[in-house]
């Protein structure tokens, strides 16, 4: 069977504009409704759970992967599988290995450790797996023009836009998924 693994990087946190947890929970349900299943972090907050909420509205396949250290958190309750790990590493590790995808959504120190962990791999040709910012209302326009700015002075040897789809579109992020996989 084809792997149709999306591993969704996204906020934790609380209390988010309204306008972008929905935004993020219609995104959840296109890729889900497309046929693609989630593979996430598996909180219950956040533009975690209002990702979750998105693929479980398609009723497809939620993978919840969280580490020891965070177990005693509220676990999404609509994950059809939770997959516990040791640890961070291990998280991400196991994320990683079960994805076919990646899609970055707004977030901030998780997020971007995860985003920057799949950034280098793809630097190294370590993996060839689709990476791709959600770039909602601008929301990483500073990363994406510091990036630039290092491969501009030479810190970055491949081209950004051979590593990372950015789109505010969330049409254009599955018309690329679907083409990619």
């Amino acid at each position: 069977m084809e792997n149709k693994n999306i591993c969704v990087f996204g906020a934790s946190a609380e209390g988010l504009e309204q306008n972008l947890v929905d935004a993020v929970t219609s995104l959840g349900q296109s890729l889900g409704d497309a046929g693609f299943s989630l593979v996430f972090g598996g909180f219950a907050r956040g533009l975690m759970a209002a990702t979750a909420k998105g693929f479980e509205k398609s009723q497809a396949e939620i993978i919840g992967v969280i580490a020891q250290s965070l177990a005693d958190r509220l676990v999404y309750p609509g994950c059809t599988s939770v997959i516990e790990t040791k640890d961070l590493d291990q998280r991400k590790q196991k994320m990683t290995e079960l994805a076919a995808a990646f899609l970055t959504v707004p977030g901030a120190i998780g997020t971007l450790d995860e985003l920057f962990g799949v950034m280098a791999q793809k630097l190294i040709d370590e993996t060839a797996k689709p990476l791709i910012i959600y770039n909602y209302n601008g929301f990483y326009d500073p990363l994406i023009k510091w990036l630039d700015q290092l491969q501009a002075m030479g810190y970055i040897h491949k081209n950004l836009e051979d590593m990372i789809f950015i789109s505010d579109n969330p049409q254009e992020i599955l018309e690329y998924l679907n083409n990619y996989l």
